[in-house]
């Protein structure tokens, strides 16, 4: 165990930590306890090593006297820059601070000038916004002047061009909301007069199947005067284009495309009774259907098509037949087909030969839409493609039509055939013995089989006894005594199961019964061959009938057939 350290150590410790902050090595001394007694040597260390500092102190300042003194004025000198650098300070902050006031003073100033710009920007836009109320309110005068005298085509463009300018201010400003309920409701009554001068200059009378266009011609506050041709089509190029101006064209080209239909197409292309048709005539300015029907003419019809398109073509401007050619071509070429082409289509073979007339029919019409620039040529050659298609359609539909008409009122008409067939056979026939032995081929089973003997004998008896007789009975053996039952039962039997007799129910039995016919169960008569005489003797004449329930069906479905059989055989020669 080491010694404990001595006073002086531990003070000479705690002098070298003060003095120069070292530690002591000695583990000795770290670990120690200082006494109080020690607190005495160890200030009176510091006091000495305190004098040594004060003195090496003096040592070194007496030979750096000069360079404190050079020291000590230059602080000085820079204690006066300071306070020169501190009042130019305050300066400069006193400086800013009146340069904010004057910022504020111009901040205050601009924003003065904005408000005054902009209140000079609001006045200047008001002026203008009064200016054009002004202009609008005198334009809608103008349009409705426009429209009281008959000019709606300078009326529509004014409303435009006002509508135009309006807007959206419209819609955010309430005076020109104002104006804009105004000039809706002059596009109201313009729209209103420019329908009255349409059917005016366009008119439709279904009722009596008519297209009239007028031969004279009167505007507001002028007499009327006779128009020429040249004059109508320049009134109605004036309507278009005013309804262009307002979107109104096509809602008109519809109706005008309905109205033909109803009053032209329809009358023109239906036929009355099946067979008559109703021609068209051509009057001036006036397109008619008669009232008086003719037989029905494909070329007439065509020829009747063709004056509908000149006639329009040539009373009507180009800013109406255009857009009419693209909306009535489609519903023409439809209701061709659907009217007179389809039906046109021959069901007989021999006649549809005679179909090709009207074929060139179809080419002449698909020629003279193209001619004047009308659609519908490739739809209609799309039609003649398809005609072999649709001969194939309709027979097919005929053919289906005609047997659903046979299976409604075929069946009932129920007929008896029979069959008769006379043959020699012999009393050593099988017909006549019974040959038992063969039916009965099965009666020795007995499998889980629990009756008496007796029981079995009677029973097989029976058996061959029912079994024989059916057999006689089924080759008609004895129909001459019993004819007068069998025609009764038969009688009834047909009255009772008509309608399962006319679909071929119970077939089975007659089945079986052709099963055991002489023509299909001929077995050898017997091994030695009985001279001429004795076989004349012993064979007897047999006339066997049956008796077949059967309808009209049948024989109208094969007679269906074989046309469709020839038809197709036709066919294969034409190519």
């Amino acid at each position: 165990m080491p010694s404990p350290a001595s006073s002086t150590e531990l003070c000479r410790a705690i002098v070298d930590s003060v003095q120069q902050g070292r530690y002591p090595d000695s583990e000795d001394i770290i670990s120690a306890f200082l006494p109080p007694s020690a607190f005495s040597d160890a200030l009176k260390l510091l006091d000495n090593a305190r004098d040594q500092v004060k003195a090496r102190v003096r040592t070194f300042s007496k030979d750096s006297a000069q360079d404190i003194d050079g020291w000590i004025s230059q602080a000085k000198q820079l204690r006066k820059d300071i306070e020169i650098v501190q009042s130019s300070s305050r300066d400069i902050i006193t400086k800013a601070q009146r340069n904010k006031e004057l910022q504020q003073d111009v901040h205050d100033a601009r924003s003065k000038l904005h408000l005054l710009e902009a209140e000079l920007a609001f006045n200047q836009e008001l002026a203008a916004m009064m200016e054009k109320v002004r202009n609008v309110h005198r334009a809608a005068g103008q349009i409705q002047h426009l429209s009281n005298q008959g000019e709606l085509l300078g009326a529509t463009e004014l409303t435009v061009e006002i509508e135009k300018e309006l807007g959206e201010k419209g819609r955010r400003i309430k005076a020109f909301g104002v104006l804009s309920n105004a000039i809706k409701d002059l596009r109201h009554d313009i729209g209103e007069a420019l329908d009255r001068e349409w059917h005016v200059l366009i008119r439709i009378e279904a009722h009596i199947s008519t297209l009239c266009l007028p031969h004279k011609l009167q505007c507001k506050h002028s007499p009327v005067i006779h128009a020429s041709l040249l004059t109508i089509c320049k009134a109605i190029s004036t309507i278009a284009r005013a309804m262009g101006n307002f979107g109104l064209l096509g809602e008109h080209i519809d109706d005008l495309t309905r109205q033909l239909e109803v009053a032209i197409l329809l009358p023109r292309m239906q036929l009355q009774d099946g067979i008559h048709e109703r021609l068209l005539a051509v009057d001036s300015n006036t397109l008619k259907i008669s009232k008086s029907a003719s037989p029905m003419n494909f070329h007439r019809l065509i020829d009747d098509l063709s004056t509908l398109i000149a006639f329009l073509e040539k009373n009507l401007p180009p800013s109406v037949v255009d857009p009419l050619s693209k909306v009535l071509t489609p519903m023409l070429v439809e209701r061709l087909i659907s009217l007179r082409l389809s039906t046109a289509i021959p069901e007989d073979l021999s006649a549809l030969r005679g179909f090709d007339s009207t074929r060139d029919e179809i080419d002449r019409f698909s020629e003279i839409l193209s001619s004047h620039g009308w659609p519908g040529r490739d739809k209609l050659h799309a039609w003649i493609n398809c005609v072999p298609q649709l001969w194939v359609q309709q027979r097919q539909r005929s053919s289906l039509d005609c047997v659903r008409k046979l299976l409604k009122r075929g069946y009932r008409e129920v007929k008896t055939v029979e069959r008769v067939e006379t043959q020699l056979i012999s009393h050593q026939d099988h017909l006549f013995t019974g040959n038992t032995s063969n039916d009965n081929w099965n009666a020795g089973w007995s499998d889980e089989d629990n009756s008496s003997p007796t029981e079995k004998k009677q029973g097989q008896e029976s058996t061959a006894a029912e079994q024989e007789g059916e057999d006689v009975s089924a080759w008609g053996l004895d129909d001459e005594a019993g004819d007068d039952t069998k025609s009764k039962d038969s009688a009834s039997s047909a009255e009772s199961d008509e309608e399962n007799d006319a679909w071929g129910w119970g077939d089975d039995k007659n089945v079986m019964e052709d099963a055991w016919s002489p023509r299909n169960d001929r077995k050898t008569p017997s091994s030695r061959e009985p001279d001429r005489h004795d076989r004349h003797k012993t064979q007897r004449k047999l006339t066997l009938k049956e008796s077949y329930n059967i309808t009209a069906l049948p024989v109208d479905i094969l007679d269906l057939i074989n046309r469709v059989i020839f038809d197709v055989d036709e066919l294969d020669r034409q190519k």
